[in-house]
């Protein structure tokens, strides 16, 4: 969202990756949030990487696996 507030979906995703990183000391794949986060297309989790990567949540290089860093939220 263009004002910095995360919509559920966003949220869900940042949710998944926390606790994804705390359950197992490593981040998550794309592939291993499609299944946390009940989607079929990694297309869709790719969308909200991207919007929360803008959003400065997190950041992560898109070509390779188990690089998301998780920054924490933005007021």
């Amino acid at each position: 969202m263009s004002d910095g507030r995360l919509s559920k979906k966003e949220l869900a995703v940042v949710t998944g990756i926390v606790g994804f990183l705390h359950e197992n000391g490593f981040p998550p794949t794309v592939r291993e949030l499609c299944g946390l986060l009940g989607y079929s297309s990694t297309s869709t989790v790719h969308r909200y990487l991207k919007r929360l990567s803008e959003n400065g949540v997190i950041s992560y290089e898109p070509t390779k696996p188990r690089t998301l860093v998780f920054h924490g939220f933005i007021d």
